[in-house]
C-alpha cells in the first residue's frame, strides 16, 4: 500500500461517479476532509479514502500553514497561569478539540469544583515525575 501526502489547496478527483471532476481540498479534519469543485464552487465533504489523484495537467496547489494544537487527554496534570488557580496544580477531566475548550479540576479536590477554559489559556502540562518528587 502506498502512502500519498495531501495538504491543503491540492487538486483532486473524487474516486466516485456520484461527484465528477476536479476538486480542491479545503481543509483537512481528523476523520472528513473539506473540498470544493474547481469548476462550480460545489462545497463536498468526504472521507480521504474516496480520494484520488487528479491528472498531471490539474493546476498547482498553493501551500497554506495552520498551527494544530496537541490534544490533552484525561488524568494528564497541568499547571495553570491563572489568578483564580493559587499556583496549585490540576488535573484534565475532558479536552473538547471540537470546541476548543478544557475541563480541568484542582489536584487534591476543590470542592468538586471544575473549570471550563479556553484550550490555549496558559495550560502547561508537567511532568508526573516532577508532582513525585516533591
Amino acid at each position: 500500500m502506498t502512502s500519498t501526502t495531501r495538504k491543503v489547496g491540492d487538486i483532486v478527483k473524487v474516486n466516485s461517479p456520484k461527484w465528477p471532476g476536479l476538486w480542491k481540498i479545503e481543509k483537512i479534519n481528523a476523520v472528513n476532509w473539506k473540498l470544493v469543485n474547481v469548476t462550480s464552487g460545489m462545497r463536498l465533504t468526504c472521507h480521504p479514502s474516496f480520494i484520488i489523484d487528479a491528472p498531471a495537467g490539474a493546476a498547482a496547489a498553493t501551500v497554506e500553514t495552520i498551527d494544530i494544537r496537541e490534544m490533552l487527554h484525561a488524568g494528564q496534570i497541568v499547571r495553570w497561569a491563572s489568578p483564580k488557580a493559587n499556583g496549585r496544580l490540576h488535573v484534565v477531566i475532558k479536552d473538547d478539540y471540537s470546541r476548543d475548550t478544557v475541563t480541568i479540576a484542582a489536584l487534591g479536590a476543590d470542592g468538586g469544583r471544575i473549570w471550563k477554559i479556553p484550550a490555549a489559556r496558559n495550560l502547561t502540562v508537567v511532568d508526573p515525575a516532577e508532582v513525585l518528587k516533591v
